[in-house]
Order: structure tokens, then sequence, then C-alpha cells
């Protein structure tokens, strides 16, 4: 009975591993979190792109909603967060995020004494540019010298 609930056990951790990693292909912009790191610790990426966090060793998460530092919400245009994953020996996706809004974006490994040890991270977030240059468009921009992005009135844009 005993070698049962062990090998119930180890299964059940298994699953759950296997749920809780997530697919991290085909993203614009990767971050590897390691032993008191982010790699890249500041990324700057437009409105829109989709970054992924790669665990390469230990237990981690993402923290974008309240600084392990100073207590106080880091103030993000948006909160994220990615929950806790342990990786040994091979790299483990932590997840993905996509971010919709224009910002600065502090976030920070809330396990231990790892943002202390100095893993945090910044994440600038830029508004994508806007090419429309024909005047009957709701969008235009007069020192834009393209028209590949106008939207008109009824909803539809001129690709």
């Amino acid at each position: 009975m005993r070698y049962l609930a062990a090998l119930l056990t180890g299964l059940l951790g298994f699953l759950c591993l296997q749920l809780s990693a997530q697919d991290c292909d085909g993203v614009d912009h990767t971050i590897l979190a390691g032993s008191y790191y982010y790699s890249p610790s500041s990324l700057t990426i437009n409105v829109g792109e989709t970054v992924a966090w790669i665990n390469e060793a230990g237990f981690h998460d993402v923290n974008g909603n309240v600084s392990v530092l100073t207590g106080e919400s880091f103030g993000n245009p948006e909160v994220f967060s990615l929950g806790a994953i342990s990786a040994s020996g091979m790299d483990v996706c932590m997840g993905t995020h996509t971010f919709t809004m224009a910002g600065t974006y502090n976030y920070d490994c809330s396990i231990g004494s790892h943002a202390a040890s100095g893993m945090v991270g910044t994440i600038l977030v830029e508004a994508a540019s806007v090419e429309c240059n024909d005047p009957l468009a709701c969008n235009y921009d007069e020192t834009s010298s393209a028209d590949t992005d106008c939207e008109y009135y009824d909803g539809t844009f001129d690709l």
C-alpha cells in the first residue's frame, strides 16, 4: 500500500509540474531566471509584444504586483505575475505575458531573499507607432511618412 501511495504521489507531482509549466514558443522576447537574476534585467518592447520567462535553475516566480523589498505596489500600468516554478537541470517555461499598455513595469522574485539579492527586473513598454498620413483618417499623424495604418470612421483599416 505504501508503494502505491508513493507512486500516486509521484505521478500527481509530475502531472502538476506539467500543468504549471507553459509553452514559451513563438514569443517576442525571452527572459532567463536563475540564481538571483533575471537576464536581461532590463528590456524594452512594444505594446502587444509577448515576453516569456524561462527558469534555468532553482525555484522562482515573477511578481509584478507588490514589491517584496518595499511592501508597496509597483504601480505598474497593469498587474502581472507568474507562479513559482522549479527547474533542475533543464530549462522550464515559467509562463508568458502580453503587454497591452505602454509604461514602465517593475517586477521581482518573491521567493525567500531573491529580490534582496538582486532578482529584480524592469520592462519598458513603448507605444506602437502609427503610420497614417491621410488627413481623412481618424488617426492621422502629420509626421508620418506612410498610410499603412490608417483607420477611418466606419471602423475599416487601409491596408
